[in-house]
């Protein structure tokens, strides 16, 4: 999710730097609505408090990961 928030920043950051010069209305209403680094996106789409949470919850998720997968 966090890569995929991320992928999307850089959308809203181009747009916004007026790379893309025929932004719909709408369109630019969203891109400010959710302006914000997208590790704090992704942290209020699964209810963590912060995006530092979120960093710390996939590093211990990946060490898991390499802990079980790779023995």
């Amino acid at each position: 999710m966090k890569e995929v928030e991320s992928v999307l920043a850089n959308k809203r950051q181009s747009l916004l730097n007026g790379k893309n010069v025929l932004t719909p209305v709408s369109a630019e209403a969203t891109i400010i609505q959710t302006k914000g680094e997208s590790r704090n996106i992704v942290a209020k789409k699964v209810g963590l408090k912060s995006g530092h949470e979120v960093d710390r919850s996939i590093k211990a998720i990946n060490t898991i990961d390499s802990l079980y997968l790779y023995p």
